[in-house]
């Protein structure tokens, strides 16, 4: 698991960098308060580009089957005293028993079958053996 985070950031900021967990990974917003059409935070996933700024037009979280995502940050020369910045953690997606991981998403295994913690296949339960 990393956090990442840039608090009370400052003017004229530009970052850019890559988080690689090399299996699915999941990126969970902790805070998110940017000046509204002026900052902006970029996270780019599986190919597709998600832009991010103001309070409220972001999803809590963000998969990414490949475990990588590429981040930059823009701020303007201004920045308001409401704006607390962002933080997110990531961490790979790990399914609990009974279900596996396939395309960043945890699946059930289906009837008669099982799975260990963190599993991305099913097997199929033995009947009568002890």
């Amino acid at each position: 698991l990393v956090r990442i985070a840039n608090d009370r950031y400052c003017p004229n900021n530009y970052c850019s960098f890559t988080v690689d967990f090399g299996a699915p990974a999941a990126l969970e917003f902790k805070s998110f308060l940017i000046d509204k059409g002026f900052d902006r935070l970029d996270i780019t996933s599986d190919g597709d580009m998600k832009s991010f700024n103001g309070t409220v037009s972001f999803p809590k979280s963000l998969e990414s089957s490949t475990g990588s995502f590429f981040i930059e940050w823009y701020s303007d020369e201004v920045t308001s005293q409401d704006s607390i910045g962002w933080s997110f953690e990531v961490g790979s997606i790990e399914c609990d028993p009974g279900f596996y991981e396939l395309d960043a998403t945890c699946r059930q295994c289906p009837p008669a079958h099982t799975s260990s913690r963190g599993s991305t296949e099913c097997i199929r339960c033995e009947t009568g053996a002890l």
